[in-house]
């Protein structure tokens, strides 16, 4: 199971901008980000409204990837 697989499966609330992948850093996803293949990639931000920290996983979001040349 990929990264995106595992947010969705893990109900984890996320968000996208193109092929990026965002979601909230906690304990769960800790522990999915730990296990991710890519994990060098991904980083994290603060939120600007709510000031809770982001996780960022560049070209991780699938829906992109699958509705690319469509």
């Amino acid at each position: 199971m990929n990264i995106f697989e595992e947010i969705k499966k893990a109900g984890v609330e996320y968000s996208s901008w193109q092929s990026d992948l965002y979601f909230p850093k906690n304990k769960m996803t800790d522990e999915i980000v730990s296990r991710y293949e890519f994990k060098s990639k991904v980083t994290t931000f603060k939120d600007n409204v709510t000031g809770n920290t982001w996780y960022e996983a560049p070209f991780a979001y699938d829906p992109f990837w699958e509705n690319i040349g469509k």
